[in-house]
């Protein structure tokens, strides 16, 4: 992806950041935490967006052009202090977040030594049969459908219609909700059966699939909807230009805003719960800002009071949610690690962290650095059903900065979901 040369300057920058900062006393960062760390923050941005605009006319979705803006970007951004909650960042702090990049660098680049350039039309292509994928569809729709109404009957609300604050989060039948859920990959699917020269309608199990969306007031399953469905279209269809990305963003942001008013959130309710400082209050960027700064804040927090690492209980969740044996553990340890009890999310880190401490740190980025590597390699060369494990895999890292998605049950079901219509749709061989 980055030429050796550039790939060298960026682990050079990152060096002499943490250098400077190991060299920085205790006294001199406490008398200038505030200017130190909104430099740092600016220094932070502009490396996101120097490997973003390096890789504009290639691959500007690529692994390494994401994790730099969604991780390094996003964590400068979130040094701007808009909520009393916020503090200033530790040393320690700014040593993890600059090593998990540096580590998610070298994984990938450690494995993808040569660049690969995007040229969709001369890929292999897969042989998929159009009518077992199309089956595929319907019956997740259908599982979906029929969840979703067990769920409206035994809980007798359905979120968008209610009054509750908290009526999204409590709309959940453990076992039943995964098939909810579910319908997060249809456009996906229906658009990759298109591409393969399908010619039955698909526009109703689009429908359904965000209509569900809409109705459980998940705003996470839409924004999951439209990342996949762009990522898809940039790689199954024809790359995608800023212009129409931007869109994209502006469609999301738009439903991101809207979200909160359907789930009766006002602003007056966030100020307060957030605890906003009273010149930014009425400030339109105050909600965006939250959902960035709070995360880093918690991981804050607990990357400088957690020692009582869990050594991989984490890990295992979503194994542990499977089988029923969640209740065999103790999860409510997090809550000790919080700014506030009403912003419970601390970036993809904090799971980590909380298993295996800075080693985790090094390691985990690492993998999922190579892990990254080869699925991007293999996704250049073929066009198949597995690339939706791909797309679904950069979804958790465009969310790098909110929650560990990779330890997520749902996204663990998703990804046995794709499986499973690979080996049922299709063949092994391909078409050259």
């Amino acid at each position: 992806m980055i030429k050796d040369k550039k790939f060298k300057f960026f682990y050079l920058v990152i060096v002499i950041v943490i250098t400077a900062l190991i060299i920085l006393s205790d006294d001199i960062y406490y008398y200038y935490s505030c200017d130190a760390q909104f430099f740092l923050g600016i220094f932070l941005v502009t490396i996101a967006l120097g490997v973003f605009l390096y890789h504009i006319k290639s691959d500007f979705l690529n692994p390494i052009s994401i994790y730099s803006v969604f991780w390094l970007g996003i964590a400068g951004i979130s040094t701007f202090r808009i909520s009393y909650y916020q503090e200033k960042w530790s040393l320690y702090m700014w040593i993890i977040i600059i090593i998990s990049y540096a580590t998610f660098l070298l994984g990938f680049k450690i494995f993808n030594m040569k660049n690969i350039d995007i040229d969709i039309n001369n890929r292999k292509i897969c042989r998929i049969n159009e009518k077992k994928l199309y089956l595929s569809i319907k019956i997740i729709t259908i599982l979906s459908l029929i969840g979703f109404t067990l769920e409206v009957a035994i809980l007798k609300y359905i979120p968008l219609f209610s009054k509750n604050m908290e009526a999204y989060r409590a709309f959940n039948i453990t076992g039943i909700h995964y098939f909810v859920v579910s319908v997060g990959i249809i456009p996906t699917l229906t658009l990759l059966y298109k591409k393969i020269g399908g010619t039955k309608r698909v526009f109703l199990y689009n429908f359904i699939s965000f209509l569900i969306s809409i109705l459980i007031l998940s705003r996470q399953l839409i924004i999951m909807q439209i990342v996949l469905v762009t990522i898809s279209y940039h790689y199954t269809i024809k790359k995608i230009s800023l212009k129409k990305l931007g869109i994209f963003l502006i469609i999301g942001l738009i439903l991101f805003s809207l979200s909160f008013r359907l789930r009766n959130q006002s602003s007056q309710y966030i100020n307060k719960v957030a605890d906003i400082m009273p010149k930014y209050q009425s400030s339109m960027f105050v909600k965006p800002l939250l959902y960035f700064n709070m995360n880093f804040t918690n991981l804050n927090i607990i990357v400088n009071k957690f020692h009582d690492y869990k050594m991989g209980q984490n890990m295992i969740f979503p194994i542990v949610a499977f089988t029923g044996l969640k209740n065999e553990f103790n999860y409510n340890y997090k809550e000790n690690y919080l700014a506030t009890k009403n912003f419970n999310t601390s970036t993809y880190l904090a799971d980590i962290y909380f298993d295996f401490g800075i080693f985790g740190v090094i390691i985990i980025p690492f993998i999922l650095g190579v892990i990254y590597s080869f699925l991007y390699r293999n996704m250049k060369k073929n066009l198949s059903i597995i690339n939706l494990i791909y797309f679904l895999l950069i979804y958790c890292l465009i969310f790098c900065f909110f929650v560990n998605w990779y330890y997520n049950t749902a996204i663990i079901f998703d990804i046995i979901l794709i499986f499973i219509i690979y080996s049922y749709s299709e063949k092994n061989s391909v078409i050259k």
